[in-house]
């Protein structure tokens, strides 16, 4: 929600996509910072296999690049942009919960929730990779200041690492995700049939 904030009411961040701050970017960065720590750690008690290692490679790349941001103010508004996709994250912990809770992977509830996860996930995090790296593009090619220009040429190549590196990610899990959906897509059409096919029995019943 802060980085919501950041991008919608703090204009610095947009005058200069690169190098501008303020105290709430900073502190939200942070907070998040913190709690990625305190995730890539615990996450070794309810993860295993292949998610486990895909998710620790996310959090360091998470993690190194708050470090550096907030260490030399470098890239602040794509940090808070990158932060949305996040907003997939609650959808991914209700299905959690749906599951807790009793109900089976097929229930109508997981499955809604598992296609309007995709097209969250999809959408915040590959469709909105396309003008993220179109404004850095823009972002590093229009600096003028010769002390930005010096600090972007060192930071970049790590700034550019980090970003294709969750991008690569993003990918995989879209595809895990897609085929999920579609799954969860057949599973409410025989849901819906199964439904469908009741109401007209039980018509019947009703009308002998």
């Amino acid at each position: 929600m802060c980085s919501i904030w950041c991008l919608l009411f703090h204009d610095e961040l947009w005058t200069n996509k690169l190098f501008n701050t303020d105290c709430l970017s900073r502190t939200t960065l942070a907070v998040s910072c913190g709690y990625m720590i305190y995730d890539l750690i615990t996450m070794i008690w309810y993860t295993g296999g292949v998610p486990l290692l895909t998710y620790i490679v996310h959090h360091l790349v998470v993690i190194i690049g708050d470090i550096l941001i907030l260490k030399h103010n470098f890239g602040m508004f794509y940090v808070h942009y990158k932060l949305l996709t996040e907003l997939s994250t609650p959808l991914v912990n209700l299905r959690w919960f749906i599951l807790r809770v009793g109900y089976s992977p097929k229930h109508p509830a997981f499955s809604l929730t598992t296609v309007a996860l995709c097209v969250c996930f999809v959408t915040v995090r590959l469709i909105g990779s396309i003008p993220y790296w179109f404004w850095l593009h823009q972002s590093v090619t229009s600096l003028t200041d010769p002390d930005q220009i010096k600090t972007c040429e060192i930071y970049r190549p790590v700034f550019y690492v980090l970003s294709i590196l969750l991008d690569c990610l993003n990918v995989a899990w879209s595809s895990i995700l897609v085929d999920r959906a579609m799954r969860s897509l057949k599973d409410l059409k025989v849901h819906y049939r199964s439904k469908q096919q009741n109401g007209e029995i039980v018509t019947e019943h009703v009308h002998s």
